[in-house]
């Protein structure tokens, strides 16, 4: 899709911690880690030590030395560890694969096609596919140390494995939304919740041509509940409330929707079930 501009890129990417209690907004200091920083997907993982975290972000380097245009990006793994409440990130280690891919001009006939994988990285062991022939899978979560949930894109669905003995992922269900999604967030109370751009061109517009292009968003919320179809997953959709109510067909759920006036091209809904907030 010829999206990422080398030249353009920011060397100053940081990450921010935001307190719900306060609305503060911290901004994290790097320690040992100096480079590209360009991430658009993390995840925040307790240590067995009390208070101490791991943080793994996706990083888009830029190429050294070669044409992003033509070859994308130098995707790697940073690993960085903090404790709760730290402002500071202590730079762990970089992983770098071959197998680790950032698919760059492409045609829409393979957009269409079902080309795209998750990967399964282990500092001691290396890297390695563990699904494949995926289309346009996106966000990624995980509900317990065995269950993992890949976002189709543009297929409108969210495809739910089980994570084997030797960490390949069997498919068991898919749960179908119909719209755009993005990334998927699981809660505390244990159900998925998926960011979904309501007007597909109009977040093409919005990635492709103009960032600046307002762009209607949604958000999902998944159980696993069953339906009255009988299916193992339970869809709502959400909207503004002051608590969630159901539909009377189709298990759909008002919580969050928005014609992209106040939140536009939103790519991640958080839902915070102490505070009853939601994210976006």
């Amino acid at each position: 899709m010829d999206l990422l501009d080398g030249d353009g890129q920011s060397a100053n990417g940081y990450i921010a911690t935001y307190d719900p209690a306060t609305s503060r907004i911290t901004r994290l200091r790097f320690e040992n880690f100096r480079g590209d920083f360009s991430v658009p997907g993390m995840d925040v993982v307790p240590s067995a030590n009390p208070g101490e975290l791991y943080v793994y972000m996706v990083n888009h380097r830029a190429p050294v030395g070669q044409d992003s245009h033509i070859i994308g990006a130098d995707s790697v793994i940073e690993v960085f560890k903090t404790t709760a409440g730290e402002e500071r990130l202590h730079h762990v280690t970089t992983v770098k694969d071959p197998t680790i891919l950032t698919p760059n001009n492409a045609r829409f006939s393979d957009t269409l096609s079902p080309g795209t994988t998750v990967g399964y990285c282990h500092l001691d062991h290396g890297y390695k596919l563990v699904a494949s022939k995926l289309l346009t899978s996106n966000g990624i979560s995980s509900a317990s140390i065995d269950t993992v949930y890949v976002a189709s894109t543009l297929d409108g669905k969210i495809t739910v494995f089980k994570k084997q003995v030797d960490n390949f992922l069997l498919l068991t269900d898919v749960t179908h939304i119909g719209q755009v999604l993005d990334n998927l967030v699981l809660d505390s109370q244990g159900s998925l919740w998926a960011a979904v751009f309501s007007k597909a061109l109009d977040a093409f517009q919005q990635i492709v041509k103009n960032t600046s292009h307002i762009t209607p968003t949604a958000g999902f919320r998944t159980s696993t509940d069953t339906g009255s179809d009988g299916s193992g997953y339970k869809v709502e959709k959400a909207e503004p409330g002051p608590k969630p109510r159901y539909a009377k067909f189709n298990f759909f759920l008002q919580v969050f929707e928005n014609d992209g006036t106040i939140s536009s091209g939103s790519t991640s809904i958080i839902y915070d079930a102490e505070k009853e907030s939601y994210y976006s």
